[in-house]
C-alpha cells in the first residue's frame, strides 16, 4: 500500500492501484506526460506500457508534517 509505505494520503475509497486511480480521474487511458492533481500531490505519467501506467512522478502540492521524530 502507497500511503503506508511512502506516508501518502491517496485515496483509497476506489480504485485499488495507483493506475485505476489515475483512470478513474481523468476518465481516460493516459498518455505519457500527462499530469494530474489528486488530494495534496501532482502526479506526473512518467511510464505507460499496454495502456497502463507503469510509473509516476509524485510531487507533494504542500509540505508534509513533519514526525515526533523530526522535533527531536
Amino acid at each position: 500500500d502507497l500511503n503506508k509505505e511512502y506516508n501518502l494520503n491517496l485515496p483509497t475509497d476506489g480504485p485499488k492501484t495507483l493506475n485505476g486511480l489515475i483512470q478513474e480521474e481523468l476518465e481516460t487511458l493516459p498518455s505519457l506526460g500527462t499530469c494530474i492533481k489528486i488530494g495534496d500531490y501532482i502526479l506526473e505519467v512518467v511510464k505507460t506500457s499496454n495502456n497502463a501506467v507503469q510509473s509516476v512522478k509524485l510531487t507533494a502540492t504542500k509540505p508534509q508534517e513533519k514526525s515526533a521524530q523530526d522535533h527531536a
